[in-house]
């Protein structure tokens, strides 16, 4: 499978996703809205349990050819649909990693264009849109939004050992756009609160790309006057001289809004180690009841300390088992199966029928193995008394409410390798 392949199979993937967005999104709207269907709601975040990013969204929004502009285009209009969703809510905050997914924030918007037109959508309903929108981005720096006249919040979430030039060449360079997209007709103020530190800093580096028509940040290197612009030493930044340089940049930031707009923008910058404590909130809220159809992808990251401190707070759990009936994705049928061999060699061969059960069976078997592998793991960790010390309950294939003979066309299998599979399943159990 060459890359193009990849790509083109990636696309489709997206395609789906954006799709099963549109449709349960339409159909909470017809139901009332946030309203009725989730009236209770405070807070919400997206992309935040699983606690990885590998950029699928960053790369694929830059993709411009084999068929993803269309995703592109339709994946847009899912962010205003659920900002009509959310919009009467009482919401106070949203949390947002990897903000090139459809449900990410608009890169800019207003709050005077969005409450008009969310009043517009909501006759007659008390709504609002200036909830706190924090955006929590990875060294990449891909897609940083602003809501003008709503408070925004962007928080670095990679490592404190990234060189800090290179996150601050994608900032300066985001910050560009969004003050060259910027409506002078529009009054609405900036409220921005940054972030955004590392104790790394290579001034050659830094500098070499400063000044390029690509980063146009002439202005912001004078902040970083006091290294030299040939020192190719990679510098360990202090606590105190992060503090420093922080200050220095939230004051230029706030001045070269100022000086674009002619408003009282406001900025605060801080060093990444100040950013508030906001999982010492979200995590207890997320982790305690758990509803997923990828439970092997939760327990990938069990053996770390800090998703540990994560799973102990876990008292429901509720597994689903993943779709087998659905026509598979281009990507999907280049998965391995029980034969060992990918599942595009399986079609095209006998009816439509029994090519969709084989296909079942298939992601059956694939998906057995992954569970295997992970409770295997999790067993070496020892087990739910150590991984999961305060589980409750346990609850599988209760949520979706559908059931298919996918399982039972698989345990009746008489293929040696799927008996011997179903065995080892068995024996983990």
């Amino acid at each position: 499978m060459d890359m193009e392949d990849l790509a083109y199979g990636f696309a489709q993937r997206a395609e789906g996703e954006v799709s099963l967005f549109k449709k349960n999104l339409e159909e909470m709207m017809t139901r009332g809205g946030v309203r009725t269907t989730l009236p209770s709601l405070v807070g919400l975040c997206v992309s935040s349990v699983y606690s990885e990013d590998k950029n699928f969204w960053s790369e694929f929004a830059e993709r411009d050819q084999l068929g993803t502009l269309t995703v592109k285009r339709r994946a847009r209009p899912i962010r205003d649909m659920f900002d009509l969703y959310l919009a009467p809510s009482v919401m106070g905050s949203i949390c947002s990693r990897s903000n090139c997914g459809p449900l990410g924030f608009a890169q800019l918007s207003y709050l005077s264009t969005s409450r008009d037109w969310i009043a517009e959508f909501h006759k007659g309903e008390d709504v609002r849109a200036d909830c706190i929108r924090t955006a929590h981005f990875s060294p990449s720096v891909r897609a940083l939004p602003i809501r003008f006249g709503s408070p925004a919040r962007w928080v670095f979430d990679g490592p404190s050992t990234s060189d800090w030039g290179k996150i601050l060449l994608g900032m300066i360079h985001q910050v560009n756009e969004i003050i060259e997209w910027r409506t002078k007709e529009k009054k609405d103020v900036a409220h921005l609160r940054i972030y955004c530190s590392t104790n790394r800093f290579t001034p050659k580096a830094f500098f070499d790309e400063v000044n390029t028509p690509n980063i146009r940040g002439r202005e912001w290197a004078a902040i970083f006057s006091g290294y030299s612009r040939m020192d190719r030493t990679t510098h360990i930044l202090s606590p105190a001289d992060q503090r420093r340089l922080t200050q220095k940049l939230g004051a230029h930031l706030q001045a070269h809004l100022r000086a674009k707009s002619g408003l009282k923008d406001e900025v605060e910058w801080y060093p990444s180690f100040e950013s508030p404590l906001f999982h010492s909130f979200c995590v207890p809220l997320l982790y305690t009841t758990i509803t997923t159809d990828e439970f092997p992808k939760l327990l990938n990251y069990a053996h770390l300390a800090s998703m540990r401190r994560r799973l102990a707070l876990v008292k429901t759990l509720r597994i689903e088992y993943q779709d087998k009936v659905s026509e598979p994705t281009y990507l999907q049928t280049f998965i391995y199966g029980i034969y060992g061999k990918p599942y595009w060699t399986l079609f095209g061969r006998v009816e439509s029928k029994v090519e969709k059960e084989l296909y079942g069976t298939e992601r059956c078997s694939a998906e057995l193995r992954i569970i295997i592998e992970s409770l295997t793991e999790m067993m070496h960790l020892g087990g739910i008394p150590k991984v999961m010390p305060n589980l409750e309950r346990v609850a599988v294939s209760s949520v979706y409410g559908h059931e298919t003979d996918a399982w039972t066309e698989f345990e009746n299998l008489q293929d040696d390798t799927a008996v011997d599979t179903v065995a080892e399943a068995h024996e983990a159990r």
